[in-house]
């Protein structure tokens, strides 16, 4: 199998991306649903937004539950899907709920406050116009709203609570930035880095990775307005282009 993948996003897809800032391709999450689940198992998301994985699993012949701590999104969500369970709550508080035993988690967490916080970066063609981008919700304990260590450090709990729910040999898989820049500590962070080393703490297996190759929609929009500055000491890489789908088993 090749571990390159590129996904688009559908008509479908691209009505909800109205609603939601960060939705994930229907292709995506069928593909993850059919090559780690099987037909009549119980699929997790623990970061369900519009329901997307709930939707797919739901087409394919599983089980479904979504959790988000977005109401409005919720709503949303179970219009799509009827026959999917929805859960509304801080999913931090995942593993003290009970659940049947459940195959494989598939989820994509918000990245911190990058889409809401100020784009101030010299390489945007009006960089001196400061851009803020459309946050999740306005809830303090939504991880879209916390500084980029906070974010991370919760995102480990919820995905470490809710693999309590897996079945032995039961799989995660979480849609993650490889690297993102934090303004206060002036470097790249290792985000799909910091998350594998920390769920291998928990006991979960690193098994795998996708690489999801966007390039495809980035091209679809045109070129983007970006540039080298002073190559090849310092040229910029565009952390949109590409994201990780890390891949962990429960022993």
């Amino acid at each position: 199998m090749l571990g390159v993948k590129q996904f688009t996003y559908s008509k479908d897809d691209n009505s909800f991306r109205n609603i939601h800032p960060a939705v994930m391709p229907m292709q995506m999450a069928k593909f993850l649903i059919e090559t780690f689940s099987h037909h009549g198992e119980l699929i997790l998301d623990p970061f369900s937004g519009t329901g997307t994985v709930v939707k797919g699993a739901i087409e394919l012949g599983r089980k479904a539950i979504g959790v988000d701590i977005s109401l409005n999104y919720s709503k949303v969500a179970h219009e799509r899907s009827p026959d999917g369970i929805f859960l509304v709550m801080d999913s931090e508080r995942i593993g003290s709920i009970p659940l049947p035993p459940v195959s494989c988690i598939i989820t994509s967490p918000p990245y911190g406050n990058i889409l809401s916080s100020a784009q101030t970066h010299r390489s945007r063609k009006n960089r001196n116009v400061p851009f803020r981008g459309r946050p999740y919700t306005f809830l303090n304990e939504d991880i879209g709203n916390m500084e980029l260590k906070a974010a991370l450090d919760k995102i480990v709990r919820i995905l470490t609570h809710s693999s309590s729910h897996l079945r032995r040999r039961g799989h995660l898989l979480v849609n993650v930035p490889d690297n993102f820049y934090d303004k206060k500590l002036k470097s790249l962070v290792p985000f799909s880095g910091y998350i594998t080393e920390k769920l291998e703490d928990q006991g979960l297996v690193f098994k795998n990775k996708f690489i999801w190759d966007r390039s495809n929609m980035f091209l679809s929009y045109g070129e983007p307005n970006y540039g080298m500055f002073g190559f090849p000491s310092n040229f910029l890489i565009l952390s949109g282009s590409y994201e990780i789908i890390l891949d962990f088993q429960k022993k």
